[in-house]
């Protein structure tokens, strides 16, 4: 099922049905951690993965933004770890009723090292980021590279309802930016770190099993 996906580069394409609009899901703020916490891998995974993202912390909230004033709202940016177990996600998505448990679980919105205000970032259309697992780089992308710009996201996010101060919008995992490109996953012990330009480093290791 995997293959009319794969590049000749040997990453996984995103079919184009995804990207026509800003895609999202609403996450659990319970189940938020941070730099340097463990992350517990769902007992029921064996594809535990990463994402790479950039993250927006609204200051305001609103109904039905504008795009014009999305810029407006935002506070601040710091960088978001999408963890994500990607068996069961691919169950849920393929039932039309996800994503649920694959992308929310204990420890599963990794937030950080620093929330970095808005006014030292006036471009986070630019910022250079890397992943690596144990040590080694696993992918190399940049913001530049996103489906859909912030303002059009937060207009989507409103739409119909409010967003609150401080509600966290992340943007999408970002082109190289997750192991499923490459059909790679994580195991107990891994150590992964997140660095990106004008934010700092996120790590965060994979923990024993939980529940």
């Amino acid at each position: 099922r995997l293959a009319p996906l794969v590049k000749a580069s040997g990453l996984i394409k995103v079919p184009k049905r995804l990207t026509d609009t800003p895609f999202y899901y609403k996450g659990n703020n319970a189940s938020v951690s941070g730099p340097d916490d463990e992350i517990l891998m769902p007992s029921t995974t064996k594809r535990m993965d990463y994402e790479m993202e950039l993250a927006v912390i609204l200051g305001s909230g609103g109904l039905n933004i504008k795009p014009e004033d999305a810029a407006k709202h935002i506070f601040g940016y710091t960088i978001f770890n999408d963890f994500s177990a990607r068996d069961l996600m691919t169950k849920e998505v393929m039932e039309r009723r996800g994503p649920l448990k694959g992308k929310d679980f204990a420890t599963s919105n990794t937030l950080g090292p620093w929330v970095v205000t808005a006014d030292e970032i006036p471009n986070p259309y630019s910022l250079k980021a890397v992943v690596k697992v144990n040590g080694v780089t696993k992918g190399i992308s940049n913001t530049s590279l996103m489906s859909h710009r912030i303002d059009a996201q937060i207009a989507e996010a409103s739409r119909h309802e409010n967003v609150i101060p401080g509600e966290v919008i992340g943007t999408g995992c970002m082109p190289d930016g997750c192991g499923f490109e490459r059909l790679e996953f994580l195991n107990h012990g891994d150590l992964v770190e997140i660095e990106m330009e004008k934010i700092g480093v996120l790590r965060n290791r994979i923990s024993q099993q939980c529940c």
